[in-house]
């Protein structure tokens, strides 16, 4: 893809609303049209069988510091692979956010650069090697520029995320 040029993947679906395999939209002459995103199926493990089993471009999945299953399998896969992450419902719809709130950030987060609690979701989220792109959902012009500004160096490295994690667990 070159600068300027627009993005538009061939969303599979699994079950598909007209019924068509995995296998089935992918044919030949549609998997090359458009990027292969595979964004919905109903488990884990069916996910991981379309990795293995489909050319794939993209996936979408929900992993952020608590939803951290994707880490044992599904993460790791996607990189061998060379399928992009994308991490939908980083803040699980605000919830994480509404968890967190009122409680202060640990002095240690101006190592990674995170002034609030969505910077440091976001950070823990875009520092695995695995994932790609974070979305976000959200309407305010505020939060664009606060999701943005957490993709920012530095990013936490391995130990920093096991610190992240530590301290998530205290609550």
């Amino acid at each position: 893809m070159t600068v300027g040029s627009s993005f538009n993947p061939a969303e599979i679906e699994h079950p598909d609303p007209a019924g068509l395999t995995v296998g089935e939209q992918l044919t030949p002459d549609r998997s090359r049209e458009k990027a292969p995103l595979v964004s919905r199926w109903p488990t884990p493990r069916l996910l991981e069988r379309i990795m293995r089993e489909y050319p794939l471009d993209f996936v979408q999945l929900t992993y952020n510091v608590l939803d951290r299953g994707p880490e044992e399998r599904l993460l790791p896969l996607a990189r061998d692979r060379g399928i992009a992450v994308m991490v939908n419902r980083p803040f699980r719809q605000k919830a994480l956010i509404r968890r967190f709130e009122g409680e202060a950030l640990p002095g240690w987060v101006d190592e990674i650069g995170a002034s609030n609690w969505a910077q440091f979701i976001l950070k823990f989220i875009l520092s695995h090697p695995a994932v790609t792109v974070a979305i976000p959902a959200t309407t305010r012009i505020d939060h664009v520029r606060e999701n943005i500004a957490a993709a920012a160096s530095p990013l936490p490295d391995e130990a920093m995320r096991r610190r992240m994690v530590a301290h998530i667990r205290e609550f």
